[in-house]
């Protein structure tokens, strides 16, 4: 049974623009845990590679700065795509150099001030 100064906490809540199915949940993990604490486990896509192969693949581009995406997705047999690949190399092992299709550095553009 709900006690009243629960009750009273939900009103509140339900005033203050909470959902029900918010309360709901709050109510059902307490009933199922006894605490209110939050629960910060890990939720989402885990990644395609492991340890191993995250260190696989920063050595592959350390010996290949030159590879391309698709190369790394054959190189390291790979099933996903180039853009999960990119977003790898970005967030997990944070490389950003970038290269353009000659494999030069890109530069920023230059603007010549009139004479």
């Amino acid at each position: 049974m709900v006690t009243m100064n629960i009750q009273e906490i939900i009103l509140a809540d339900l005033q203050d623009g909470m959902k029900v199915s918010e309360i709901s949940r709050v109510m059902r993990i307490y009933e199922q845990t006894g605490s209110l604490e939050a629960n910060y486990e890990p939720s989402g896509r885990k990644c395609e590679l492991d340890e191993a192969g995250l260190e696989t693949l920063k050595q592959l581009v350390i010996e290949h700065p030159d590879i391309t995406l698709e190369g790394i997705r054959e190189r390291m047999q790979l099933s996903i795509k180039k853009s999960e690949i990119s977003n790898i190399l970005r967030n997990k092992l944070e490389f950003t150099f970038k290269k353009d299709g000659s494999c030069q550095r890109t530069k920023a553009t230059r603007y010549k001030t009139a004479t």
